[in-house]
């Protein structure tokens, strides 16, 4: 009934080998069925957050949304072939701008969530909504808190419609149904070994890609190149997350310290932003590009404060991310990954 292992060698016909036959079943849809099972659980964390992202009650939810679709869109490309061609790219964009919408809430979320932690640290209190007892809250930085949280109040609606796109009648509801019904066709299809050397040639690829920003690294003024070498290993972070589980857990650690990796070079943006951001809020005696004038200043000295106080910690944030980089070379982190690679097996749990 099976094309490959009908009959046998060595005098044994094809019924006296039906674990061989099984096999063989399995290994001609492994990529898809391996690859479509990451991506529907990627999926299901994203639908999970919808409804809380929807009412805006916890920014958590938001964050997770937007891991979860970057998840996605990490590993739809490495399985391109086992979706169908004319919905393909249609998914991917819908993704796409699902990940963009939720990255502005994110952005916001992360900056009003730290003006109240440095408010906190210097003893200030600035109610959302209410007025402060005098001399509890710059004004200055009040009126910053105030201007981050009508934008974030802003961009709710997106959000919202992003909701509305993950349920029945939106654009992704055929790619939910495709994932919970997945059928892999003669596209699906492989050899025996071609998961394993798809995962080679993949994670070496991000690798490559990661490394290829290793003369940045040494430069302190490198922000978009610092910026995008976050970007480099948070799509290598991924990608090694996908063939963990073919990998029987072998990647973890390999995991754990990419992710370190981006998350200080996240930090190190974040302070990049500040530093971008601020000086349109310094005092100013003149309207202008170097002063907001809608905003009014009585305490000099608070907005210069915050950007310093950006400034140094973008400066400790730096020395800690040269120090993981030269750690992770001196352990020979990329060869030691690339051995790990050419090692996996064929099949998970095998």
């Amino acid at each position: 009934m099976h094309r490959n292992g009908a009959s046998g060698t060595g005098g044994h016909g094809s019924m006296a080998r039906p674990p061989a036959d099984r096999g063989s079943q399995d290994q001609a849809a492994t990529t898809c069925l391996y690859g479509l099972q990451y991506i529907r659980e990627s999926w299901q964390a994203l639908v999970r957050e919808a409804e809380g992202a929807r009412t805006g009650d916890d920014p958590e939810h938001v964050h997770r949304m937007r891991v979860a679709s970057r998840r996605l869109r990490a590993a739809m490309p490495v399985f391109k072939s086992c979706f169908p061609r004319k919905k393909y790219r249609l998914w991917q964009e819908e993704i796409k701008s699902i990940t963009a919408s939720l990255g502005e809430a994110r952005d916001l979320d992360v900056q009003v969530a730290f003006i109240g932690e440095y408010l906190g640290r210097h003893g200030y209190d600035c109610p959302e909504g209410g007025r402060p007892a005098p001399g509890a809250c710059p004004p200055d930085i009040a009126a910053l808190l105030r201007d981050l949280r009508q934008k974030r109040r802003s961009v709710q609606p997106a959000v919202e419609a992003v909701a509305v796109s993950l349920g029945e009648g939106g654009a992704l509801h055929g790619f939910g149904m495709a994932l919970a019904n997945p059928r892999p066709g003669t596209r699906g299809r492989d050899k025996p070994g071609k998961l394993a050397r798809k995962a080679q040639k993949t994670i070496s690829s991000r690798a490559a890609g990661l490394l290829a920003y290793d003369p940045a690294v040494y430069d302190p003024d490198a922000v978009t190149r610092h910026h995008e070498m976050r970007i480099a290993a948070k799509r290598l972070r991924y990608t090694l997350e996908i063939f963990n589980r073919l990998s029987g857990g072998a990647l973890k650690t390999a995991i754990r310290r990419i992710r370190a990796i981006q998350d200080v070079l996240g930090q190190v943006h974040d302070c990049d932003v500040w530093i971008g951001y601020l000086p349109a809020f310094m005092p100013s005696q003149e309207p202008g590009p170097a002063g907001d004038p809608s905003i009014p200043v009585r305490d000099p000295a608070a907005i210069p404060a915050l950007l310093e106080d950006r400034a140094r910690e973008r400066d400790r944030l730096y020395r800690v991310f040269v120090e993981m980089w030269d750690r992770l070379k001196d352990d020979r982190f990329f060869e030691t990954l690339e051995e790990a690679v050419r090692h996996l097996p064929e099949m998970p749990g095998r």
